[in-house]
């Protein structure tokens, strides 16, 4: 068997009930992607969303947001 390397066009991502590509748009299944990344032991919990240009969203990196979650975390006084 040959592998064999292809390009394939994406213009448009979107959820749906199977994981796929056709006619430049980028289907992936939600919930086997969610499944898929918490079989990471770091993780506790997934929610996953898609963000389209021109949408009046704010985006950060993960290791960003969690930062910033640690910094905004109170210790209990001692005693």
């Amino acid at each position: 068997m040959k592998l064999e390397l292809h390009r394939i066009s994406v213009g448009k991502l979107a959820f749906g009930a199977q994981t796929g590509v056709s006619g430049g748009v980028l289907t992936i299944n939600k919930d086997e992607l969610a499944s898929l990344l918490l079989q990471d032991d770091r993780l506790s919990a997934v929610a996953v969303d898609v963000a389209h240009p021109g949408e009046n969203v704010r985006i950060m990196p993960v290791k960003d947001a969690a930062a910033s979650w640690k910094a905004r975390a109170k210790s209990s006084p001692a005693g």
